[in-house]
Formats: C-alpha cells, structure tokens, sequence
C-alpha cells in the first residue's frame, strides 16, 4: 500500500520512478475504515476511461459486536467500514499509476524508498513485547450478523472475526492457536460453523525500525513500522507515510535541507508510533488478568515511556505538511 500510494504522488508530481519488485503474501481481507476509503479516493480518483470503481464488489461492515474486559453483555455498535481482499485492492490501484519502468540493479544518487520487511533483522528493530497470532479461513454459523465484525477478551489473548461476505471470514487469534482461543470464547466461538486452514504464527507485536530515513534511503509501511491489529489500521498507515515520504522527495528536489527533511520524517513516525501504543494501552489494561495481559501492559508502559524521553530530546518541527506539501516553518 506504501508503494502503489508514493508511486502515485510522485508520478502525479512529475517525479521519475522505477520499480524495485518484491513479491509477499497477501492477506484474504482487511479492513478499511471509512477515513481510509476517502483518502483512497482522493488518492485514486474515478477516470473517465471506463476503469471499475477501486471499491466494487468489496463487503461493507457496519456492525462492530464487541465483548471486553470479563463483560458478559455484548456491544453491537455501528462501524463504517470496507472490507478489500489485499492482492485485488492493489491491483486496482496500480492500474491506475503509469507504467513504470523496473530496476535494473543499479544504484544512483536518487532516494531509495523502502517499504518491504525483507532484509530486516531484529538489530534494527525496536519490538514492543512479542505477540504472535494465528489466522484462519472461517465459515459462519447462522447465528452470525450480518456485515459485522467481532472483538472478544479471552483469557489468553483476543479474537478477531472480518466477515467477508457469503458466509465467509478471516479469523485472528491474538496469544494462542486459533483452536485453544476459540474454547475460551463466548461471543465468536458460537459465530463460527467450522474453521479451516490455519496459518502458521505470525508477529503481530507493534515493531519499529530504528532509523526511519538513512544515507539516500526512507522507510515506509512495513519497512518503518508494524501496528498491533488489535488497534490500528495498517492500511491506512501505509497512506499517510506515503504521503509524507512524497512531500520529503519533492521538498529536497524543491531545494530543502536533506538532513532537515529526514530528521523531521523520523520524528513524525516516531510520534505516530508512540499515539498507536497510547492507543493499545487502555484496551491491554482492561482485557484481562492473566500474566499474558499484564506482561503486555508491562510491554506497552516500557515502550511508551522510552519515546517519551526520546522525543522530548527531539528538534523542533521543521516543517508543515499541507496537502501534497512540506512547508517550512
């Protein structure tokens, strides 16, 4: 998502790319909230040439049922919110940026914009805990809402279900296998018929890279920073770095300072990140009594007091972002 977005902005811009391809699995849905649907758009707009709507066919969810913290009561509350299978969400997208030609290996002077994992090592990675989680394809039982999400507290971790459409779902399950947390479960368990292919364990503990923007190099999506599902929209993330990274590239082109540019980036993820883990805090301090919860909340305090200090010790703003552009300050 980083990449499509960038490649969009700086092409929109007159900016000359190439692509460097990197081949990842693709997840079978994610959700989209509405502010990231409008960004998208904005981003992506409809053309005149007969291309499809980047949105159609796609599942809305408007029901979030949640049950938290020991609660046996249920929320059904409203939500706005798509749900894209990944691979063709991007696809749609990248139709709509110009062709551009592949790397052919070489390096230049120009900036480098990484947004894949690949090559990273737990060096240069700050890990907030060490949460792994399980995903698997669900059927639905006929006692599921419609166009609805669920959240539930379990005592080992958390369960969440994306219905997309026909029946179907994707399942994460947070702190254990996707069996064990569904006997623990009240709200989910009796929403699902049967549940097929699980994945392996995958981390899911929010991870960011240290050192955002580097020689001629700038991280973004993946390669910058990993969000806890449980409270943040990876998608949406990945727009609004793109977003910034853009407006860094053409601010330097536009004659700014480089090094100006890249620490004012490195703060501006280094604060997001640190909103993402105040975020997830309160929900970790009410999910449970488990050593698993409050090793997390433990987790989370540590993390979010190490930025704290950090940014304190950070230089002003540089610069404003309006619209497609940094304006200095």
């Amino acid at each position: 998502m980083a990449s499509v977005c960038t490649a969009r902005l700086l092409t929109d811009a007159g900016v000359p790319c190439v692509l460097d391809l990197n081949c990842r699995p693709k997840l079978a849905a994610i959700l989209l909230s509405a502010q990231t649907e409008h960004l998208l758009r904005g981003l992506f707009p409809a053309t005149e040439n007969g291309q499809e709507d980047i949105f159609s066919g796609f599942a809305r969810v408007t029901r979030r049922i949640v049950g938290w913290g020991g609660d046996r009561v249920e929320a059904d509350l409203p939500h706005q919110g798509m749900v894209a299978p990944e691979g063709e969400l991007l696809r749609r997208l990248w139709r709509r940026v110009p062709s551009l030609p592949i790397c052919d290996g070489s390096r230049s002077e120009s900036w480098r914009i990484e947004s894949s994992r690949e090559g990273i090592d737990s060096a240069q990675e700050r890990c907030i805990g060490s949460r792994n989680a399980w995903i698997a394809s669900v059927d639905l039982s006929t006692e599921a809402e419609l166009e609805a999400c669920w959240v539930e507290a379990v005592q080992d971790g958390w369960l969440f279900m994306l219905s997309r459409g026909e029946g179907r779902a994707t399942l994460i399950a947070a702190g254990d296998t996707v069996e064990n947390l569904l006997l623990q479960s009240r709200l989910v368990a009796r929403r699902v018929a049967k549940w097929v292919r699980q994945s392996g364990s995958i981390p899911i503990h929010p991870r960011l890279r240290q050192g955002m923007a580097r020689d001629r190099s700038i991280y973004c999506g993946a390669a910058a920073m990993s969000f806890d599902p449980l409270c943040g929209e990876g998608a949406g993330n990945a727009i609004r770095e793109a977003f910034l990274v853009a407006a860094v590239v053409r601010a330097e082109i536009g004659g700014a300072d480089r090094e100006r540019l890249t620490a004012h980036y490195d703060t501006r993820l280094r604060q997001g990140f640190l909103r993402h883990l105040q975020t997830c805090l309160p929900f970790y301090e009410t999910g449970g009594m488990s050593r698993s919860w409050k090793d997390s909340c433990d987790e989370l305090r540590a993390g979010i007091e190490d930025l704290l200090l950090e940014l304190a010790s950070a230089p002003r703003p540089f610069f404003r972002l309006v619209d497609r552009d940094l304006v200095a300050l």
